[in-house]
Protein backbone atom coordinates (compact mmCIF):
# COMPACT_ATOMS: atom_id res chain seq x y z
CA UNK A 1 0.00 0.00 0.00
CA UNK A 2 0.95 3.57 -0.81
CA UNK A 3 -0.34 6.70 0.81
CA UNK A 4 0.85 9.49 -1.86
CA UNK A 5 3.51 7.11 -3.31
CA UNK A 6 5.03 6.62 -0.18
CA UNK A 7 5.09 2.56 0.86
CA UNK A 8 3.54 1.85 4.58
CA UNK A 9 3.78 -2.05 4.12
CA UNK A 10 6.98 -2.54 6.73
CA UNK A 11 5.20 -1.65 9.94
CA UNK A 12 4.87 -4.82 10.76
CA UNK A 13 8.06 -5.73 12.72
CA UNK A 14 9.89 -4.06 9.28
CA UNK A 15 8.13 -7.23 7.13
CA UNK A 16 5.43 -9.53 7.59
CA UNK A 17 7.79 -12.09 7.51
CA UNK A 18 9.30 -11.25 10.75
CA UNK A 19 5.83 -11.44 12.63
CA UNK A 20 5.61 -14.75 11.31
CA UNK A 21 8.99 -15.98 12.48
CA UNK A 22 8.14 -14.15 15.97
CA UNK A 23 4.99 -16.27 16.62
CA UNK A 24 6.34 -19.42 15.83
CA UNK A 25 9.42 -18.44 18.12
CA UNK A 26 7.42 -17.79 20.79
CA UNK A 27 5.39 -21.04 20.37
CA UNK A 28 8.43 -22.94 20.33
CA UNK A 29 9.24 -21.43 24.01
CA UNK A 30 5.85 -22.33 25.30
CA UNK A 31 6.30 -25.31 23.61
CA UNK A 32 3.20 -25.46 21.89
CA UNK A 33 4.04 -25.12 18.20
CA UNK A 34 2.06 -24.73 14.96
CA UNK A 35 -0.31 -27.64 13.94
CA UNK A 36 -0.05 -28.61 10.39
CA UNK A 37 -3.48 -26.43 8.71
CA UNK A 38 -3.80 -23.70 10.90
CA UNK A 39 -3.60 -20.34 9.15
CA UNK A 40 -1.70 -17.29 10.93
CA UNK A 41 -3.31 -13.87 9.65
CA UNK A 42 -0.04 -11.19 10.58
CA UNK A 43 -2.30 -8.49 10.75
CA UNK A 44 -2.40 -5.27 9.48
CA UNK A 45 1.13 -4.57 7.75
CA UNK A 46 -0.21 -0.98 7.04
CA UNK A 47 -1.65 0.97 10.10
CA UNK A 48 -3.42 3.52 10.25
CA UNK A 49 -3.10 6.36 8.05
CA UNK A 50 -3.57 10.27 8.24
CA UNK A 51 -5.01 11.10 4.55
CA UNK A 52 -5.92 15.23 3.46
CA UNK A 53 -7.76 16.16 0.92
CA UNK A 54 -6.48 15.25 -2.43
CA UNK A 55 -4.16 12.49 -1.16
CA UNK A 56 -4.02 9.40 -3.16
CA UNK A 57 -3.82 6.41 -1.58
CA UNK A 58 -3.14 2.47 -3.63
CA UNK A 59 -3.40 -0.73 -2.37
CA UNK A 60 -2.17 -3.72 -4.62
CA UNK A 61 -3.53 -7.11 -3.95
CA UNK A 62 -1.38 -9.17 -6.81
CA UNK A 63 -3.73 -11.33 -9.16
CA UNK A 64 -6.77 -10.28 -6.79
CA UNK A 65 -6.59 -6.53 -8.08
CA UNK A 66 -6.01 -3.29 -6.90
CA UNK A 67 -7.60 0.00 -5.68
CA UNK A 68 -7.16 3.25 -5.84
CA UNK A 69 -8.40 5.98 -3.30
CA UNK A 70 -8.64 9.58 -3.51
CA UNK A 71 -9.72 11.78 -0.82
CA UNK A 72 -12.23 14.71 -1.68
CA UNK A 73 -13.92 16.89 0.70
Amino acid sequence: MTVNGVGTGSRALGDPLNVMLWLVNHQSTRRVGLKAGEIVSTGTCTGMDRVQPDDHAHADFGTLGAVELVFTL
